[in-house]
């Protein structure tokens, strides 16, 4: 359960939770990279299924390496910028991520 919706009732319980949070994050941190592409694209998928079942659109926010690593997937799974559009506000950012975000094919926002 998210922790934004979780209620505690104590604060060992709340401890705890966040203590088993940590220890499933240490254990995907260990996994070999080819599982964690596999996690990633599975989890991808189910996003953007779910969204279009739901009759909403997806975007992908783009800014830094983290996000231009996912742009980078989600093409490579196939996604169309129709599908999947990229945005961003560009201007905040390095001359040489800008470059970036436009051979992605980013939708600049002011």
């Amino acid at each position: 359960m998210d922790e934004g919706r979780k209620s505690f009732n104590t604060i060992e319980e709340y401890k705890e939770f966040k203590m088993e949070k940590h220890r499933t994050m240490v254990q995907r941190q260990m996994l070999p990279y080819d599982v964690k592409v596999r996690m990633s694209k599975i989890r991808i998928r189910d996003f953007y299924e779910e969204a279009i079942a739901r009759g909403k659109n997806c975007h992908v926010s783009v800014g830094g390496l983290d996000s231009i690593t996912l742009a980078y997937l989600i093409r490579s799974m196939g996604y169309t910028p129709e599908q999947i559009p990229f945005v961003s506000a560009s201007t905040l950012e390095d001359v040489s991520i800008q470059k970036v975000h436009k051979e992605l094919g980013c939708i600049n926002v002011k």
